[in-house]
């Protein structure tokens, strides 16, 4: 269980960290930062017992 929730929080940081490098080629208008947003609030429900 620990080892797929260390799974879960890879997955999602390499998913956030590409989403921010697309954003940051795109361009750095607010619709690429509003999908970013988007994203991680889809992607923290995933790990409810984040750290935070």
């Amino acid at each position: 269980m620990t080892m797929r929730m260390t799974q879960i929080a890879i997955v999602g940081a390499l998913v956030l960290g590409a989403a921010l490098y697309a954003s940051k080629i795109i361009g750095n208008g607010p619709p690429a930062q509003n999908r970013v947003s988007a994203l991680v609030a889809e992607a923290a429900p995933l790990n409810p017992q984040s750290g935070y």
